[in-house]
């Protein structure tokens, strides 16, 4: 290849044509051809509009077309061609797509194209975990058509652009990195909020298809909560700013309605709600617990604004806030800490009621069915079980033969537990015995959350590889 140096993301083979090759995308944004018969290297293109954040993948048609995946998310349709007057090998980009809606996302690299049969449909793989069907015909004659001027000839040219969607479809959608929360609406089944880095998604249980999604670009989303009513999505970040939101008029999107700024010096981690949505509690990176009083007025435009204020900041914690619960009566809630402490509240004189000490890092805990016992999991491998009244230790179940417990739930009949961890299992256990009564293994990383639907009818548990499982409750409830 003399002085040309490259560094090759993908190869295509070609040994259908005349002449059999190899292609390789290359991180410069080129694509190169060697001919595998003589070893030579003969073809390049593009020579100046390179491909974006280079060439991530290729995929060959019968044709002799190219379809070509960049590392910005561009998909284009191109090829090379012979110059008949000097012979010369040209490249040409004939279509070019992409998805708007991932403009402001930091890595949407195409990872994959699949063809299907002959080309007449292909598949394309993101880097943010999405799969886009794409059939040919339509794709081909997509885009708009945008005159240019050839700056050395002064003739306008006809150049296909990105202006449309004609012929793609997005038929799969997941998380692309850790899930740090799944919850489901109160009395609601079929509907679930996750959240991970920079985005909020709502997803249908029925469908198993994402519904939307919100994006904050270079912040994490670490802890979401939904009100009683389902109208607003509280959400915990690692800028140290707690956002509300509430959905559209068509359901379309999240419409923020607040913004509370500085919360945490050191990032909100967990969050939480009462039942009437009027009060948000809150845990920090510092180990400070603080309660929010919101209120509602109106503007002179006639819409609704918010007023966040804050009621009391608690700082017994030393180490990061891990999960926050409040009972159903809104009288008293529960932290978890990294510093091997859980403390109770009473919620209307804002001081500790009650505090359990483990040589632990606390990662999660719920309460019982009657709020008047404490489940909590962690480091140790261990499911405590202490009195919420003067925070007597009951009980200890060992919990994982490896890694941490990191999520715990409770059944809505009070009968059950599930716990997932580091050992990248799902465990259902009876609250009174304390046995194991079934075990999903299907995650590929550690378990960082799980939920059981209001119905008990289902247990969703999400992990660090950005994975959403849902698994079928073992057990009719007690009604």
């Amino acid at each position: 290849m003399g002085q040309l140096k490259r560094v090759v993301k993908c190869i295509q083979m070609a040994d259908h044509m005349a002449e059999p090759f190899f292609f390789c995308g290359t991180t410069t944004g080129d694509i190169i051809g060697i001919n595998m018969r003589t070893r030579l290297f003969q073809v390049q293109g593009p020579k100046k509009e390179l491909f974006s954040k280079g060439v991530t993948s290729l995929a060959l048609l019968k044709s002799g077309d190219f379809l070509v995946g960049a590392g910005d998310g561009e998909v284009a349709l191109a090829k090379f061609y012979k110059k008949q007057d000097k012979g010369e090998v040209l490249f040409e980009k004939k279509r070019s797509w992409k998805d708007k809606n991932l403009s402001n996302l930091s890595s949407p690299a195409i990872t994959s194209i699949a063809l299907r049969g002959d080309g007449h449909q292909f598949y394309v793989g993101a880097a943010n975990s999405q799969i886009y069907r794409f059939n040919y015909s339509e794709f081909v004659s997509g885009g708009g058509d945008q005159k240019q001027i050839n700056k050395k000839t002064g003739l306008k040219i006809e150049k296909k652009t990105q202006t449309d969607d004609k012929g793609v479809e997005l038929v799969k959608t997941c998380h692309s990195k850790a899930v740090k929360d799944v919850v489901f609406p109160f009395g609601f089944s079929n509907l679930i909020v996750t959240c991970q880095e920079e985005e909020i998604r709502v997803w249908n249980m029925s469908t198993k298809k994402e519904i939307l999604r919100h994006v904050v670009a270079n912040k994490t989303c670490n802890a979401v909560c939904i009100t009683r009513d389902g109208k607003t999505i509280f959400s915990a970040w690692d800028d140290g700013i707690i956002r509300g939101y509430g959905f559209s008029k068509d359901g379309k999107s999240l419409k923020q309605k607040f913004e509370r700024g500085e919360a945490h010096s050191k990032g909100v981690t967990a969050i939480s709600c009462t039942s009437d949505g009027r009060r948000i509690v809150s845990g920090g990176g510092e180990g400070q617990v603080r309660i929010w009083d919101i209120t509602k007025s109106m503007n002179m435009k006639g819409e609704d604004v918010y007023i966040i204020k804050l009621a009391e900041t608690m700082m017994e914690h030393k180490g990061t806030v891990s999960d926050v619960k409040i009972t159903n009566g809104d009288l008293e809630c529960a932290t978890a800490s990294n510093d091997g402490t859980c403390i109770i509240w009473d919620l209307e004189n804002k001081r500790r009621k009650g505090i359990v000490f483990a040589n632990t890092l606390f990662k999660c805990l719920t309460y019982d069915a009657k709020e008047v016992q404490l489940v909590t999991s962690g480091t140790d491998r261990k499911i405590g079980f202490w009195e919420t009244h003067g925070g007597e230790r009951i009980r200890d179940l060992d919990g994982s033969s490896s890694g941490s417990v990191n999520a715990i739930d409770l059944s809505p009949d009070g009968r059950f537990l599930v716990t997932g961890g580091d050992d990248r299992m799902i465990k259902v256990w009876t609250y009174q015995e304390g046995e194991v009564v079934g075990v999903g293994i299907g995650h590929s990383d550690s378990v960082i959350k799980v939920k059981i639907c209001p119905n008990q009818n289902l247990i969703v548990s999400v992990s660090e590889d950005g994975a959403i499982l849902i698994w079928k409750f073992p057990f009719t409830p007690r009604c």
